[in-house]
C-alpha cells in the first residue's frame, strides 16, 4: 500500500520513488516496533469451537510481526458478568498459559440477561522478560447468545472489576 501511495505522486525518477517508499516503510516499522513493545500487544481476539468446548484465541502482535522472537506467557483470570447489574464474580484465578488460546469455562458465564445472553470476562496479562509493560491487562468480554459465543468487548486498562460474591 505504501508503494501504491508513493506511485500516486508520479515522481519522475523511479529510483527516487523506490527510495521514498523504502524510507516510509522503515519509518512505519520503527513506529510499530516502538508502540507494540510498550503496551500489551494482544490482538485478533476470536472464539473457536472445539470438541472440548469453546476457546478464546488471540495473537501477540509483537511476536507475529517479529519485533521479538522470545516466547511470552499469559496469565488469565475469568469472571462471570451479570449484564443486568454490572456485577462480576471471579470464577477462575490466574491460569498461566504458554500459548495464546484458552478454554472458556462455562462457569464463567454469568446469569442470562433480558435477551437470554450470558457474559464472561477474561483479564489477560502478558509476561515477557524483555517487556514488563506487557503486564498491563487486556480485558476481553465474551457473550453467549443463542448457543454461540462471540467477543463483544476489548478494553486495555486497569483490569480491575468490581467483584461481588
Amino acid at each position: 500500500m505504501i508503494r501504491a501511495f508513493v506511485a500516486t505522486g508520479q515522481l519522475s525518477n523511479a529510483d527516487d520513488a523506490r527510495l521514498l517508499g523504502d524510507v516510509i516503510i522503515r519509518r512505519r516499522d520503527k513506529v510499530m516496533s516502538y508502540w507494540l513493545t510498550r503496551t500489551n500487544p494482544l490482538d485478533r481476539f476470536r472464539v473457536s469451537s472445539h470438541l472440548d468446548g469453546s476457546r478464546l484465541d488471540f495473537d501477540n502482535a509483537a511476536i507475529r510481526l517479529q519485533f521479538t522472537h522470545e516466547p511470552a506467557a499469559y496469565d488469565v483470570a475469568w469472571s462471570a458478568l451479570d449484564n443486568m447489574t454490572g456485577a462480576t464474580r471471579e470464577v477462575l484465578n490466574h491460569q498461566t498459559l504458554t500459548w495464546p488460546s484458552l478454554a472458556i469455562p462455562m462457569e464463567a458465564l454469568g446469569p442470562a440477561d433480558a435477551s437470554g445472553s450470558r457474559y464472561a470476562v477474561a483479564i489477560i496479562r502478558t509476561h515477557h522478560t524483555a517487556f514488563p509493560e506487557w503486564q498491563a491487562p487486556v480485558v476481553v468480554t465474551v457473550r453467549q447468545r443463542q448457543g454461540t459465543i462471540d467477543v463483544v468487548g476489548i478494553e486495555r486498562g486497569s483490569g480491575t472489576l468490581p467483584v461481588r460474591k
